[in-house]
């Protein structure tokens, strides 16, 4: 009974690799589509960042509210595995307290951790 309690974690955790190697293609999909004229960096494990640019710059507002809409809409899909979340952080250089482009990666990267905590907190599941 042991070795088939090992077989079948090793499976669950196989099986949940997959999930996540889906979701993250799936999310850099949705992340491509909707900002289709800014170039998307894969930074981290889960975490991408857009430089937002042209038309892509001048729609921020919107493209931010279709992706949060599109993040919303995976979460009707049947399979577990196919819905993705994430939190998301804008930020526009301002060369008044701006010495770079860290400092406005830094200040996207805060207002994406205030969302997550924000997401965190109205959680149902």
């Amino acid at each position: 009974m042991h070795d088939r309690l090992e077989l079948s974690q090793a499976y669950q955790r196989y099986l949940w690799a997959r999930a996540g190697k889906h979701r993250y293609k799936k999310l850099c999909r949705i992340v491509c589509l909707i900002f289709a004229h800014s170039p998307v960096f894969r930074i981290g494990g889960d975490e991408f960042v857009v430089i937002l640019e042209n038309s892509d710059f001048d729609n921020a507002d919107s493209l931010l509210t279709s992706f949060k809409s599109a993040l919303y809409e995976s979460q009707k899909a049947e399979n577990e595995w196919e819905r993705v979340s994430a939190a998301a952080g804008i930020a526009t250089y301002d060369p008044a307290i701006d010495t770079g482009v860290e400092s406005v990666f830094k200040r996207a990267d805060m207002t994406m951790y205030e969302n997550k905590k924000h997401m965190k907190a109205v959680r149902t599941d």
